[in-house]
């Protein structure tokens, strides 16, 4: 796989905000997100706007294969905590136990702020939990063929990999390694997204 660069969160309200203020008000959109916070993850946000907020900063969405790779952090395991262990989960997760399972009525129910639970290996926030993350690839349930470098999912499909899981899921679907998938044109308020960038980006900043 090439070399890329991540972000270390979902991207927040704060800084979708930012992203948004760089372009002509006419090529502007609203963030719609329902559970507002400056340093909440976007959410209610399609595929498309996803893409569109990664490309203005010059990036893209992360492909399904880079999104895991930055996820498991070196690691084969598809957690981050022991797997027989499931009270240690609210240590690194965002999900149905410690949000959607309180209720409407407390201040938990909902995604919370970004990097609020342990990074992992890598310093990358919320890779399980909090929001599901909208990927670039076409989800299709047959793999034909595999390619041998920096592989960009299905040539076939109309929905788009959601990875992660969200703050609504069980325990099951915060592996890293499962995958789900949505029409690019849906929106909810537990998908949103984080941007990758080429190497040659990150060098382009740094001069």
């Amino acid at each position: 796989m090439s070399p890329f660069a991540c972000h270390t969160t979902e991207v927040t309200q704060e800084f979708f905000q930012k992203i948004m203020a760089r372009l002509e008000s006419a090529k502007r959109y609203p963030d719609k997100s329902v559970f507002k916070g400056e340093k909440k993850p976007v959410q209610n946000i399609t595929w498309e706007n996803a893409q569109y907020a990664c490309k203005v900063l010059g990036g893209d969405l992360p492909t399904e294969a880079q999104w895991e790779f930055a996820g498991r952090a070196g690691s084969n395991d598809g957690v981050l905590w022991t797997a027989d262990d499931v009270m240690s989960v609210s240590k690194y997760a965002i999900y149905a136990e410690n949000s959607l399972k309180i209720g409407k009525g407390d201040e938990a129910y909902g995604p919370h702020d970004v990097a609020s639970k342990v990074p992992n290996a890598w310093g990358l926030y919320d890779m399980s939990g909090n929001v599901a993350e909208w990927t670039r690839d076409n989800y299709f349930a047959i793999t034909f063929s595999i390619e041998d470098s920096n592989p960009t999912g299905s040539y076939w499909g109309t929905s788009k990999v959601l990875k992660g899981g969200s703050w609504k899921d069980k325990v099951k679907k915060l592996n890293m390694t499962v995958r789900d998938d949505e029409d690019p044109r849906y929106w909810s308020d537990f998908i949103g997204f984080r941007c990758v960038f080429p190497l040659e980006r990150i060098l382009q900043e740094k001069r």
